[in-house]
C-alpha cells in the first residue's frame, strides 16, 4: 500500500445513501469467490464493500463500498480498512491487481490516486476504473 493520503474524502465516497442499492446489487452477483467485508461495531454498521475475483483471478474487482454517513468512528479511515482487507485477500488469490470499477467522478479518482491507483480512462476520457498492483 501505498503511504498515508492526506486530505479528506470527497461526499461522494462518504455517501451511505447507497445502502438499500448496494445490498441489491451484492445479491445478484452470487457467487463462491467473493470479497464481501462488512464493519461491525456496538451492534452498528458502520460500512459495507465487495467485490468479486476475476475468473483466472489475476483481478480483485471492487465493485461497491461505503460507510455509514453519520457520527462514524471509522471516518477518514474506512478506504484504508477496506484496502487492507482487499490487499490480503488478493494476496491470498495470487491475484496481481486489485481494480476499483467505476469511480463516480474526478474528485473521487484522484483521492484513490493518493492510495497508489492509477486511473484507466476510455478515448473520451472518462475514468472507468482505477488499477493499483498487489505487492508480492
Amino acid at each position: 500500500m501505498a503511504g498515508e493520503p492526506s486530505g479528506t474524502i470527497p461526499s461522494e465516497c462518504r455517501s451511505g445513501a447507497g445502502y438499500i442499492q448496494l445490498f441489491h446489487e451484492y445479491r445478484s452477483n452470487a457467487g463462491i469467490k467473493r470479497f464481501d467485508l462488512a464493519i461491525r461495531f456496538g451492534g452498528r454498521l458502520l460500512g459495507l464493500c465487495y467485490g468479486l475475483p476475476s475468473a483466472s483471478r489475476l483481478i480483485l474487482r471492487i465493485h461497491a463500498g461505503g460507510r455509514a454517513p453519520l457520527e462514524n468512528p471509522l471516518r477518514g479511515s474506512f478506504f484504508r480498512v477496506v484496502l487492507f482487507a482487499a490487499s490480503a485477500y488478493a494476496s491470498l488469490l495470487g491475484s496481481k491487481e486489485i481494480w476499483l470499477m467505476l469511480p463516480v467522478n474526478e474528485r473521487v479518482a484522484e483521492y484513490y490516486s493518493r492510495f497508489g491507483f492509477s486511473a484507466e480512462r476510455n478515448r473520451g476520457g472518462t475514468v472507468t476504473h482505477m488499477i493499483m498492483r498487489v505487492d508480492e
